[in-house]
C-alpha cells in the first residue's frame, strides 16, 4: 500500500482500457501500463473461451445510460467486485504477486454510495493541451487534455481534469481520470486511482466514483503506471471505489 509515499513527482498521468462493464466478462487491463519488463499490461477484452483467464482489471468505466441509476445499480457494482476479486485470486495475468495469491481474501471497497454517481458537463476549457509526463518508472507517457468538470461535495468545490490518451490504441471518445483524494496514503493508494469513461454525444461525462480503481503498480513494482496529475490531487476524501491494497 504504501509502495509511493516517497515518490514526489505526482505530475505523471496516463491510461487505461475502454468499453463496457456489462456483462462482467468484457473486462479490459489498464492500457496505458506496462510491467517493468517493458511488455504492455494485458489489455482488450477477451473472447469467451479465454474468460477464466482474463486480463487481471476489468475495465471500470461506468455503463452510459441516463442520468438516473439502474434499480440494479447497486448489484452490478457487487457483481463485478466479485468478479474481479476471482479474476486477482485466480487469473494468470492477475498483479497480485505469485506468492500471495492462495491468501488473497479480495480487495477492500467502499460501500456503493450512489451520491458518487455523477453526470456533468464537459468544460472545454484547456482543451487540446498536449503534455508529455512521467510514469512512476520514468517512462514517458502522452496525454491530450480534453477539458474538466465541476461539481460540489459537502460545499467544497471540485475541479478534475480528464485526459485522452494519445499512445494507446483507445477509441476518439474515451477520457481517462486519475485523481488523488485527502485519503490517498492512509485509506487509499497514495499515487491516486483511475476511473475510464467517455465522452457522451450530449457532451457530458459518467463519473462514477464507485469504480474507481487502483492502477497495476498498487501492488507491486513489476508494472510502470501513471500517477495522479498534480491538477487532480484533491483536498476532499472520495469514499467511494477501492480502498488501498496491502499484501496478506
Amino acid at each position: 500500500m504504501s509502495l509511493l509515499a516517497g515518490v514526489v513527482l505526482l505530475v505523471a498521468v496516463g491510461a487505461a482500457g475502454c468499453g463496457s462493464v456489462t456483462p462482467p466478462e468484457t473486462w479490459q487491463g489498464p492500457a496505458g501500463e506496462k510491467s517493468a519488463s517493458g511488455a504492455q499490461a494485458p489489455s482488450g477484452t477477451p473472447a469467451p473461451s479465454q474468460a477464466a483467464a482474463a486480463p487481471a482489471t476489468p475495465h471500470e468505466a461506468p455503463p452510459a445510460d441516463g442520468l438516473e441509476a439502474p434499480a440494479d445499480y447497486g448489484q452490478r457494482v457487487e457483481a463485478l467486485r466479485r468478479h474481479k476479486d476471482e479474476t486477482f485470486r485466480s487469473g494468470k495475468d492477475s498483479p497480485v504477486p505469485a506468492e500471495h495469491r492462495s491468501a488473497f481474501k479480495g480487495l477492500s471497497y467502499y460501500p456503493v454510495d450512489p451520491s458518487w454517481r455523477l453526470v456533468l458537463p464537459l468544460i472545454r476549457e484547456g482543451s487540446g493541451e498536449v503534455r508529455t509526463f512521467v510514469s512512476n518508472l520514468g517512462e514517458k507517457r502522452t496525454m491530450r487534455r480534453e477539458g474538466h468538470v465541476e461539481f460540489s461535495r459537502d460545499g467544497v468545490p471540485v475541479r478534475l481534469a480528464l485526459y485522452h490518451i494519445l499512445d494507446d490504441p483507445v477509441p476518439d471518445n474515451s477520457l481517462w481520470l486519475g485523481f488523488a483524494d485527502a485519503g490517498s496514503g492512509k485509506e487509499t493508494y497514495p499515487g491516486g486511482r483511475y476511473i475510464d469513461t467517455e465522452l457522451r454525444p450530449d457532451g457530458t461525462v459518467l463519473l462514477d466514483f464507485n469504480y474507481a480503481y487502483n492502477p497495476f503498480c498498487a501492488y507491486g513494482w513489476a508494472y510502470s503506471c501513471p500517477l495522479a496529475p498534480s491538477e487532480n490531487r484533491l483536498k476532499i476524501p472520495i469514499r467511494a471505489g477501492e480502498r488501498g491494497f496491502h499484501q496478506p
